[in-house]
């Protein structure tokens, strides 16, 4: 926080600058500094930012004509300035040196032509806000990112870098049973990163007569533990193993009747098979989701651990995917940074307009300070954010500090209820 006494010095010891009292005032007010000034408010004051409003060429250097091309900023896309606006009186057009969020690309480019054509409009420093949970990851990468923290429906995250188009490959995802308690469901058998994360094991077997299950793979050595019987179930252990002296192939199994495990022959020596293979088993190599569809993202069954083993039972099939929008961001609340994904679903560009839906109270100080009441809000009051959301240490709720449009009160008010309900509104920029 910068407090207001502090910040109107700064003011007046700015060189070229002269403000009045009551005009030094005025900042102070639109700023909502009248109990320190807040991280987003001062930012909003030193940093300055444009979107791209029609698509525009980055150049390497001021003058146009003596200048090569970078490349083209699209329409939508967010630029922070860096110098200017300085005029090109040759040709007539103002000009600003910037870098692009989406890739870091520095160059100078066009605010407006020389027959007026606007390219470049003034913003803040672009945000997002989750409209309901996401996840915010370590990592560029989607899938083998690990999570920093769930970031909760309300929260807003300031964009670091981005959007940039993750393109992923193509998923292998097979329908399969837990040996451990016959529960089924679909898992990723290669990531679309390409990585293994269920390699094939051992296969189960059918008896396609009866044979004798035996202690140990010599079978002139070996004593009897049981008879199997036709039909009967067993998961591959080991092998096959050649039994050369007696000219016979071998496998160590596990009976699924009642688990016992032993060597089985598979093939005789004169040429008879005993076993037919009916299946085969994977083998998790990372800890992942049991999920009821093909879809990778449908609902978890169960998760499976690491080294649990499953049966095939249909598959593999090719999971397709599109491009993902992904963003590197600065969540607002505790300033955790982090990568999440950009989806109409989750996620909408962020603007300080915010409208009260319920009636709240809005208070004089922010989480965890004494305060008192301001006023309460009423349904449809229009508000505009000053600082937050920030998150309550002691009620977990996400609060917002904003002016009233109507009065100009300002204070901190929470975005939702306890339960969950909306309690203020976050409306698309103007």
């Amino acid at each position: 926080q910068v407090s207001e006494a502090r910040l109107s010095q700064c003011l007046e010891e700015l060189p070229g600058l002269e403000l009045s009292p009551e005009q030094r005032q005025l900042v102070l007010s639109e700023c909502g500094a009248s109990d320190g000034l807040g991280r987003r408010s001062f930012l909003e004051l030193v940093e300055r930012f444009s979107r791209c409003i029609r698509e525009v060429a980055l150049t390497s250097d001021f003058d146009i004509r003596a200048s090569s091309t970078t490349r083209k900023v699209g329409a939508g896309e967010f630029l922070e300035l860096l110098e200017g606006p300085r005029t090109d009186d040759a040709i007539g057009v103002v000009r600003v040196r910037v870098r692009a969020l989406s890739d870091g690309a520095e160059g100078w480019a066009s605010v407006t032509g020389n027959q007026g054509t606007a390219y470049l409009q003034d913003c803040t420093r672009p945000c997002y806000v989750s409209t309901k949970a996401l996840t915010l990851q370590d990592g560029f990468a989607s899938e083998d990112s690990a999570e920093l923290r769930t970031v909760r429906s309300g929260e807003v995250l300031e964009v670091l870098e981005g959007p940039k188009q993750e393109v992923r490959g193509s998923a292998s995802r097979v329908r399969v049973t837990a040996v451990s308690d016959g529960a089924t469901g679909w898992i990723t058998e290669t990531s679309r990163q390409g990585r293994v994360c269920a390699r094939p094991g051992q296969s189960t077997f059918s008896c396609k007569s009866g044979i004798a299950l035996t202690d140990i793979m010599d079978i002139k050595e070996c004593k009897v533990l049981r008879k199997l019987e036709k039909g009967e179930a067993l998961l591959g252990l080991e092998g096959p193993v050649d039994d050369t002296g007696a000219g016979v192939s071998r496998i160590r199994a596990r009976a699924k009747k009642d688990g016992a495990e032993g060597w089985v022959t598979t093939k005789g020596n004169a040429g008879s098979l005993y076993l037919e293979e009916i299946g085969r088993t994977y083998v998790l190599e990372v800890a992942a989701p049991l999920q009821t569809e093909f879809a990778s993202d449908s609902a978890e069954v169960r998760p499976l651990a690491e080294g649990e083993v499953v049966e095939f039972v249909a598959g593999p099939r090719e999971e397709a995917s599109e491009p993902l929008s992904r963003v590197k961001g600065r969540a607002v609340a505790d300033g955790k940074e982090g990568w999440f994904t950009l989806d109409a679903a989750s996620t909408a560009l962020w603007s300080s307009r915010y409208r009260c839906v319920r009636a709240t109270q809005l208070s004089s100080g922010p989480p965890g300070s004494e305060c008192s009441a301001v006023r309460e809000l009423q349904p449809g009051e229009a508000l505009k954010a000053i600082e937050g959301p920030r998150a309550d240490a002691a009620e977990g709720a996400l609060l917002v500090k904003c002016r009233a449009a109507s009065d100009g009160a300002i204070g901190w008010a929470a975005v939702a209820a306890g339960s969950g309900e909306a309690l203020l509104e976050c409306l698309p920029a103007e």
